[in-house]
């Protein structure tokens, strides 16, 4: 069934490092650095993306599960 699909964990695994990565960032613009804030902002709308597709994923697996299941029936 899920073959080599993308995996919703993967996904949140790759928003995590993204989020973790942008710490020193956050740390930087909450003390004034506006490069800094900039950088934290555009990451944050890449994570959000990413996080998005995940509702998306796991639609999809789920329709694909009710799918299968009327076919069996």
């Amino acid at each position: 069934m899920m073959g080599n699909k993308i995996r919703s964990s993967e996904i949140i695994e790759e928003a995590i490092k993204e989020l973790e990565l942008t710490i020193r960032d956050a740390e930087k613009a909450d003390a004034g650095n506006v490069s800094a804030g900039i950088r934290v902002r555009k990451r944050m709308q890449e994570v959000i993306a990413k996080l998005k597709n995940v509702r998306k994923v796991i639609s999809d697996i789920k329709h694909q599960l009710k799918a299968e299941k009327e076919e069996n029936k």
